[in-house]
């Protein structure tokens, strides 16, 4: 097939086909990843072209991919995200993507999951902290990230437990 005879209609229904087979698993794909399947699945040349005819196929099969990805979106067989949005697990998006809805809510919830874990261990490292100075030592560290103590705090801890372990024993 000819690049330039590829319409939107035959773009979205590739794009349809190809991301059908997606699972939630799948990872999120931009708008370079869905012109090359077009183009593959169409067995799409310019060899006929020339200079910038070339250029201007190209150019207007990439829109027509991004129309059909749009069209997608908007009727929820995508979830498009686009720049400036943030990703499920955090960080601003500088080129538009896109996911299978299943793999978006599986990339939210991940995001999620891994929010509560973190959570977990900067209280816990919260605690350490609170602890260690409770018992005169000087932890160097931001609250809720591991702790860092000198030489000679590192010294007295280890011979407190010493102490401690004498007790025990």
């Amino acid at each position: 097939m000819r690049i330039e005879s590829i319409t939107t209609a035959q773009a979205r229904a590739v794009l349809e086909k190809w991301t059908g087979g997606m699972t939630a698993a799948s990872p999120h794909f931009d708008n370079s990843e869905a012109y090359w399947e077009v183009r593959r699945q169409l067995s799409a040349t310019e060899d006929h072209l020339s200079g910038y005819a070339v250029s201007n196929a190209q150019t207007r099969v990439w829109a027509r991919v991004t129309t059909a990805l749009t069209a997608m979106a908007k009727d929820g067989l995508l979830v498009k995200l686009g720049k400036g949005d943030s990703w499920p697990y955090g960080g601003t998006i500088t080129q538009v993507a896109y996911y299978v809805p299943a793999a978006y809510e599986r990339a939210l919830t991940q995001s999620a999951e891994a929010r509560e874990v973190r959570a977990l261990v900067t209280a816990r490292w919260e605690l350490v902290s609170d602890q260690l100075k409770a018992w005169g030592l000087d932890p160097r560290t931001e609250p809720g990230q591991p702790v860092v103590l000198n030489l000679e705090d590192f010294e007295r801890l280890v011979e407190m437990a010493a102490e401690a372990e004498g007790r025990t024993s």
